[in-house]
């Protein structure tokens, strides 16, 4: 009995020392992880808690006005995102919820947003920084017909800006212009 589990034994260590040989070898051959780079950290000054002051444009969807909002944005998964949370009155639209993803997409060397709101539309944005400002367009379907939608933000030392504009057909018009200062600590990427 000793000379049958003796073998056995051996077998199990060698088949044991393989497997992990060959889980290793996996790994050296998977898609490296992208870091948080300098693409990345050009996002920085979205990140943060933030007050908003708004003024909404007349547009076919309603009337303007000034509203009133806060931002709550922060790094996660692995810092590879700026999480976008948004709460606020905008006045063509009243109560307005929104939560969003920003990061850069490594395959395409572009920005890419999406966004998700309480009146249910599902956004993908695409663009690139212009000196210090982010623009991004996308576009969607609505009663009055298909908007191509472009969104802006510019920082201002501490604050930022925000912009967006609707084209039609008849070329862009301003939705909305927004100022988001800093009402809390700024969150740093993780490593």
């Amino acid at each position: 009995m000793k000379k049958i589990a003796l073998p056995l034994i051996v077998l199990v260590l060698i088949s044991g020392l393989a497997e992990t040989q060959e889980q290793k070898s996996e790994q050296k051959g998977a898609m490296p992880k992208p870091k948080f780079g300098p693409e990345l950290a050009k996002l920085a000054f979205l990140v943060g808690n933030f007050s908003t002051e708004n003024i909404a444009y007349d547009t076919p969807m309603g009337k303007g006005g000034p509203g009133k909002g806060r931002n709550m944005n922060r790094w996660d998964l692995d810092s590879m995102y700026v999480i976008v949370n948004y709460q606020g009155e905008i006045a063509t639209m009243g109560h307005y919820e929104g939560h969003g993803m920003i990061t850069f997409d490594w395959q395409s060397s572009q920005y890419k947003c999406w966004w998700f709101d309480n009146y249910g539309n599902h956004s993908e944005y695409t663009g690139s920084f212009t000196g210090d400002t982010l623009s991004m367009e996308g576009g969607f379907a609505t009663p009055a017909g298909n908007v191509k939608e472009r969104i802006m933000w510019h920082p201002e030392g501490k604050k930022f800006k925000f912009l967006t504009t609707w084209d039609m057909g008849q070329g862009p018009m301003p939705v909305m212009a927004e100022t988001a200062t800093p009402s809390g600590a700024k969150t740093r990427p993780k490593k």
